[in-house]
């Protein structure tokens, strides 16, 4: 009988360390992924992930059932300005997870840019970004993403992107 829950014990263990470590490892990587895209960048071994450029290195949108929208379409926006979007989140695998990514441009240099989880209230120009040193009007697009791991190596797809909103 202690044999038993010895091992019953040591596989409750094993099961959580490795739930820990693969819960690390895809903040970390979302923290990698999240800077890479600030940036305008691939991360290291994420090449093939950003291959289908257009739209300043997004991918094309992908799942017909995932949507995002601009929850203050219409509205005047303007740097400092809060944003939130109505997000519909479908054809996940199970190591992906869903965010949103607010970019906003002048011209080709990003301004702002900052991932989320979907249901943020997002403040255009954050606390701190070259939008807020600059001024000026910039244009700003919603990304829903899926962020995973495919064979070892981590992915994004562009679920769904809102139509571009001007705010200055």
């Amino acid at each position: 009988m202690r044999a038993d829950t010895a091992i019953a014990s040591g596989t409750r263990h094993i099961f959580g360390v490795a739930l820990q470590a693969s819960l690390i490892a895809a903040i970390v990587a979302g923290l990698a992924f999240a800077a890479a895209t600030v940036a305008g960048s691939a991360p290291g071994g994420a090449q093939s992930v950003f291959a289908a450029k257009g739209g300043g290195g997004r991918g094309v949108a992908a799942a017909a059932i995932s949507s995002i929208s601009l929850d203050q379409a219409g509205r005047t926006l303007s740097l400092g300005s809060s944003v939130t979007f109505t997000t519909t989140v479908g054809d996940l695998t199970g190591t992906e997870r869903a965010l949103v990514y607010l970019k906003c441009v002048e011209g080709d240099i990003v301004v702002y840019g900052q991932l989320d989880l979907p249901g943020t209230t997002f403040v255009l120009g954050g606390g701190s970004s070259p939008w807020w040193q600059a001024g000026g009007t910039a244009t700003c697009v919603g990304y829903l993403d899926a962020y995973g791991t495919h064979g070892g190596s981590d992915t994004i797809r562009v679920l769904a992107e809102t139509a571009p909103f001007s705010a200055n």
